[in-house]
């Protein structure tokens, strides 16, 4: 209830009233709640009710949760002391009654970990009774009682079928009680609300090198806002950190994980290292382009001016096709010229491109053919095997990338799976089943 006067029943008709209490029991969760909305109810009276039991009050039928629940709901009466208005609360799950202050899942900023509401209430609720909340909470009330002393008169609880927490607390008196567990309920939003800051402003940090005054810039040449930039731009990124950190906190990659990788891959990257060799090259659209640009390099015409003058991209023309050539990473025909026996310094003969490469890069370049010419700037260097501590930093990141991606793709096809059963199409407007496309491998070079 979120009205801000409530009355729940009246005088019973057996006591001279006019019968207006109510049997309120068997409830999945309590059997009255007020409070706990935008609008704080006050004044309120809850009055000759059986909360609880059966009609005649002698047999219990209980609600699954309290008999009455008040969140924040200051002013509230239960009972008047008149004839016919007590209340009989009695066989509830919970407490008869309970006083709590009240926080929301939603008002704590939370940085979402799944889409179930449920479990978004119950990481509020741990939340609320952390260390660190205790702590602001022992400065607010500038006591001397340690933060771990106030936790265990703390206790927070969500509150069924709602984005709710209720916490509630121990005190010397019923006002002490209620002022403690208003603090704790004050304290984590403000907890809350610090770290996230803090993390969106380690993100803003990070993405201008620490500069405010880039970070200025940037917001005043797009027109943004500071509040944008942290919800539209920043904010994703640490939610995707905290993504991250969820789907790899309960399975962490070992040391042998890392060295069982290692031995069983030595002959791949990262792991195993090519052979490169450093390389001058032109890559030309005819026969003719290719046989004038091999006489003027021949006749002692500079690399650079003849590049410019016959050669088609990839072959930049302005850098005359400087290039690290990788063995087993190279157009076929190219890479046996590179890592073969021409010389450093010598011009090799057209080479060919071969025709998987040319529909694969160059379709529409070739008139009809294309050509290579290459020089060779330094000798080969040979890779090598790389020691395992020299990559097992490299190797743990790719476990982890790997793992991430596992998760998400079974939790992700686990949603879609559960979301089929509960969609139900018109005949009509049923889509057709779909099969999955063949595809042909692409050309290797």
């Amino acid at each position: 209830m979120g009205a801000a006067t409530v009355n729940v029943g009246g005088a019973r008709a057996a006591d001279g009233g006019l019968g207006l209490g109510n049997l309120i029991s068997g409830n999945g969760a309590e059997g009255i709640r007020i409070g706990g909305s935008r609008s704080t109810p006050y004044r309120s009276v809850v009055a000759g009710n059986y909360i609880g039991t059966n009609a005649s009050g002698t047999a219990a039928i209980g609600n699954d949760a309290e008999g009455v629940l008040l969140l924040k709901a200051d002013d509230t009466q239960i009972g008047t002391g008149k004839p016919g208005e007590g209340n009989l609360i009695s066989g509830n799950g919970a407490s008869g009654l309970r006083i709590a202050a009240v926080v929301t899942a939603f008002g704590l900023g939370l940085i979402r970990e799944s889409n179930d509401p449920t479990r978004d209430v119950q990481t509020a609720a741990r939340l609320v009774t952390s260390v660190d909340v205790a702590r602001k909470a022992v400065s607010k009330l500038d006591t001397e009682r340690s933060p771990r002393s106030l936790l265990a008169d703390v206790k927070a609880v969500p509150i069924a079928q709602s984005n709710l927490v209720a916490v509630t607390a121990k005190g010397a008196t019923p006002e002490s009680a209620q002022n403690l567990a208003n603090v704790f309920g004050e304290s984590v939003v403000e907890d809350r609300t610090e770290k996230l800051h803090a993390q969106l402003d380690d993100a803003i940090k990070q993405s201008f090198n620490g500069s405010q005054e880039k970070y200025q810039e940037y917001i005043k040449k797009y027109g943004l806002t500071d509040e944008e930039v942290r919800e539209f731009l920043v904010r994703p990124s640490v939610v995707q950190k905290k993504v991250q950190d969820k789907l790899t906190g309960d399975q962490k990659i070992s040391d042998a994980d890392v060295q069982k990788y290692y031995d069983e891959n030595k002959d791949k990257p990262p792991i195993s290292t090519p052979d490169t060799r450093d390389v001058q090259f032109i890559l030309t659209g005819s026969r003719a382009d290719a046989l004038a640009a091999e006489k003027a390099l021949s006749d002692g015409e500079d690399w650079d001016k003849v590049a410019k003058r016959y050669a088609i991209p990839p072959g930049p023309p302005s850098t005359g096709g400087d290039f690290t050539a990788t063995k087993g990473q190279l157009e076929t025909n190219f890479g046996n010229a590179v890592f073969g026996d021409l010389a450093t310094g010598d011009v090799s003969g057209l080479i060919p491109v071969s025709e998987a490469y040319e529909s694969s890069n160059l379709s529409g370049k070739c008139k009809p053919d294309c050509f290579f010419i290459v020089k060779p700037k330094s000798d080969v260097k040979p890779g090598g095997q790389q020691s395992f501590d020299d990559v097992k930093a490299q190797i743990r990141q790719t476990l982890e990338q790997t793992q991430v991606l596992d998760k998400a793709r079974t939790k992700f096809n686990s949603l879609l799976a559960a979301q089929k059963k509960l969609t139900h199409y018109n005949p009509a407007y049923k889509p057709a089943a779909t099969t999955a496309a063949s595809s042909g491998a692409a050309p290797t070079t």
